[in-house]
């Protein structure tokens, strides 16, 4: 396990104090807390003068805090001063529909319009990380995903979203987690979800997005596939990334379900492209494979869904390794982007309506 030195954990801890202290400041400042008024508070109650411009300065531009002014900050602020030391306090980000009103007739903003889907998610997505495809040991991640009323902000959807990273932590051994915190509005026009999440010690924000569909369950909302856009897990330099994940009431690794539902974490489209050979072994393993060949079968004589087609794969990088100095008329990058216009892919991926109404089909099956 690598050693710190003291000096460096003072000043972690430091600096997380000046971030805490200065997030608390700004979210209980509706309830009027202030620099200001913790100067007069210091004077009233301990006969203490605190120069409030001085404490200014501080939050502003970083510095040593003192244990006695630490002390005086945490009382006023009613904060536990082992949390202001070692709990990274995170900040939802401001954002700009948070000024919509409650009773908007654009958006859902109060939890209690959304109580279908209140309470605690349990999710699994692929790391989005090398290799992308064709990887037999996808690194399957897992997290937990929390709606709940946030009373003090107007009744909003408050969001935290876990991530069980998979990594060891060098201090404890224990798994590392990322936490998220947020806030979830929906489209009334639209009928889609939107989730907006921070992680404000990374400098990382995440997008979660589903259909919205209150009707779908006659109780709770059981689950749904979400799209989310975040970042690269394992390049030295990050680039952003779109990946689907599952999110369920039940710990679907726990009961062993998960396999059911797990091929639709992949961007899927209607079009299902399976390599011939693949088929083939999928067909000699099932019991019903003969049955299925033959409906392949017939589906491709009468030229309906099925079609066998000889496909190339081309590594990208490969290719922008050719000899430019032999091409005549064309650069490589033209070469690249006269194939990829040819080549058979989608313009987009989506979430259909029949995709949520499957997997909430599947999972309240399972639930029975």
């Amino acid at each position: 396990m690598e050693q710190k030195e003291l000096t460096d954990v003072e000043k972690e801890v430091n600096d997380r104090i000046i971030r805490n202290l200065k997030y608390l400041f700004k979210v209980r400042k509706e309830i009027g807390k202030s620099i200001y008024d913790f100067g007069n508070k210091c004077k009233e109650k301990y006969n203490i003068n605190v120069n409030a411009g001085n404490v200014f300065a501080l939050l502003k531009n970083g510095g040593k805090i003192r244990p006695a002014l630490l002390y005086y900050l945490c009382e006023y602020l009613n904060v536990d001063l082992q949390e202001i030391m070692w709990k990274e306090m995170e900040e939802v980000i401001p954002m700009e529909f948070l000024k919509v009103p409650i009773e908007s007739d654009k958006f859902i903003i109060s939890a209690n319009d959304m109580e279908k889907y209140l309470g605690k998610y349990f999710c699994y997505f692929y790391a989005p990380e090398k290799p992308s495809r064709y990887d037999k040991h996808r690194k399957l991640i897992t997290g937990t995903l929390e709606l709940d009323r946030d009373i003090e902000n107007g009744d909003v959807c408050k969001v935290k979203f876990c991530v069980n990273t998979g990594i060891k932590k060098k201090e404890t051994g224990g798994n590392e987690k990322k936490n998220y915190f947020g806030q979830m509005f929906v489209s009334r026009t639209l009928s889609i979800a939107y989730i907006l999440l921070s992680n404000r010690k990374m400098g990382e924000v995440i997008f979660i997005t589903f259909p919205y569909n209150q009707q779908l369950c006659v109780k709770d909302n059981i689950g749904m596939i979400t799209f989310v856009c975040a970042c690269s897990t394992n390049e030295i330099s990050k680039v952003p990334v779109v990946y689907r994940m599952l999110c369920c009431r039940n710990d679907l690794e726990k009961k062993k379900q998960l396999g059911k539902l797990e091929s639709n974490l992949l961007l899927n489209t209607s079009k299902i492209k399976i390599e011939k050979n693949k088929l083939e072994n999928l067909l000699k393993k099932w019991t019903d494979g003969k049955v299925i060949q033959d409906t392949l079968e017939q589906l491709r004589n009468i030229d309906q869904g099925v079609e066998l087609k000889e496909i190339y794969e081309i590594k990208e990088f490969n290719l922008r390794g050719m000899n430019k100095e032999k091409l005549e008329k064309m650069t490589i990058e033209e070469v690249v982007a006269e194939i990829r216009k040819e080549a058979m892919v989608d313009k987009y991926n989506k979430i259909s309506l029949k995709l949520e109404e499957r997997i909430v089909k599947t999972l309240l099956d399972e639930d029975e």
